[in-house]
């Protein structure tokens, strides 16, 4: 039995948005996937393309790519490496960076040396990136490769670039489906940054996908298959696969806000995003969009930067507002409600809302009228007994008796929002303030 693992698209030297910490995340990634690599006990490991971000990486990466090899080396596990479109720089004579380290452990397939033998009995063949231009020189040399690869046990080819069959007018491509060879057990592709397979001509045909996400698409597609790589399994005369997932620190967060929910769905995210940065120790990327009601970027914009920024590694938003009236009514409304009889029963709720808030209106009302007949006809008897106890009497007991009527009408004219308005020495206010002459 052989293990191999597959893997594909890391990227070294990629700063994510000009963050030097994005570009740490793909290192640590890389050193994540070869240490899982070589817990499973992988006999051999295939590259199929862009392990750089660009054909002259910086030292940076150079590095993180060398520590990683020279772990597999450590553990007698070869790599077999193709250079993909990110490695390659366009202008004949020049080199790939793949070819700093290549030894006894590690190997380049090139369009002239373009097959090993493992074990006397795995045929191992590469191509690098060549574009579609070069449609004729694909499939030269790929039927020369189909005739070397006669009466092994095991075939397996590495490609970078798109395939015909998993082309749905999202992508270019580079291989058509004729192109590829029969006879294969399964063909190793990079380029694409998902993860992608199918049965192809008798073999699997599988995409690793990158390492990391390298866009926010990347993080869609990874919530339903994670980053990682693949692990082959070769064994009484059959290929098996499966797809092995390792984690990543850094969350990637995507989430909405409804504009009328502003406050509180943005109190939400504030907490979820401290709860992460609690466990992780690491801010997270926020793609972030403000949608439906009225407002204005530049009212938003302000509030998201000063709650956000600080508890994120980066920030990024969209906004998109109701722009007229028709999309408002209808942007709370799912497609399958849009029928006579959702929009007449939602007409009928309407109009006994209204009913309802009228009448409560017009019973504040009603009452608010009462209330001043029954106050007026009060404020005389104030007077009155206002007037009562400045006259002056020897009759302590009577003067204190009418002292707590006085001051039972007025607690029972507060309790009815009556009170009081200072009027003597004040400036005069026609709001609060009646003119007598």
């Amino acid at each position: 039995m052989m293990k191999i693992a597959h893997m594909a698209d890391t990227h070294l030297g990629h700063r994510q948005y000009g963050i030097e910490e994005r570009e740490d995340d793909l290192y640590e990634a890389f050193k994540n996937v070869i240490d899982d690599m070589i817990e499973r006990d992988v006999d051999v490991v295939l590259h199929s393309g862009d392990l750089f971000q660009n054909p002259k990486p910086q030292i940076k990466a150079i590095l993180a790519a060398k520590e990683g090899f020279e772990k597999l080396k450590k553990h007698n596990i070869p790599v077999y490496a193709i250079a993909g479109n990110h490695d390659i720089m366009r202008k004949s004579g020049t080199k790939i960076p793949h070819e700093l380290f290549i030894d006894d452990n590690f190997h380049v397939l090139t369009t002239r040396k373009n097959h090993v033998v493992v074990n006397g009995e795995v045929f191992i063949a590469g191509l690098p990136f060549l574009q579609r231009s070069e449609e004729k020189v694909i499939e030269r040399l790929l039927e020369q490769i189909q005739e070397a690869s006669q009466g092994y046990k095991y075939k397996i080819l590495m490609l970078h670039g798109g395939l015909e069959k998993f082309n749905e007018g999202t992508f270019e491509y580079e291989f058509s489906n004729k192109a590829l060879p029969e006879g294969f057990d399964y063909f190793a592709m990079g380029h694409i940054h998902q993860k992608l397979t199918g049965d192809f001509k008798g073999a699997e045909v599988a995409y690793a996908g990158s390492i990391e996400r390298i866009d926010k698409k990347e993080q869609l597609d990874h919530q339903n298959k994670p980053k990682g790589y693949n692990l082959l399994t070769l064994s009484d005369g059959k290929v098996e696969y499966e797809e092995i997932a390792v984690p990543l620190k850094r969350e990637f967060l995507i989430r909405d806000i409804e504009y009328p929910k502003f406050d509180e769905q943005l109190e939400n995210l504030v907490n979820e995003i401290t709860t992460i940065n609690e466990k992780t120790k690491q801010n997270p990327i926020l793609h972030l969009t403000i949608k439906d009601g009225r407002f204005e970027k530049s009212e938003i914009s302000p509030i998201l930067h000063k709650t956000l920024d600080d508890i994120t590694l980066t920030l990024k938003v969209k906004y998109r507002p109701i722009e007229d009236e028709e999309e408002e009514i209808f942007s709370n409304v799912e497609k399958e409600h849009l029928t006579p009889e959702y929009f007449i029963n939602e007409r009928v709720m309407a109009e006994f809302e209204n009913y309802k808030k009228r009448s409560s209106k017009e019973r504040e009302t009603l009452y608010n009228s009462i209330l001043g007949d029954i106050v007026e006809v009060f404020l005389p008897i104030v007077d009155n007994l206002e007037n009562a106890l400045k006259v002056e009497t020897q009759d302590t007991e009577y003067k204190k008796g009418i002292e707590l009527v006085l001051k039972q009408f007025k607690d029972v004219l507060k309790t009815k929002g009556v009170e009081e308005i200072p009027a003597v020495g004040e400036t005069f206010d026609p709001s609060l303030h009646e003119a007598v002459s």
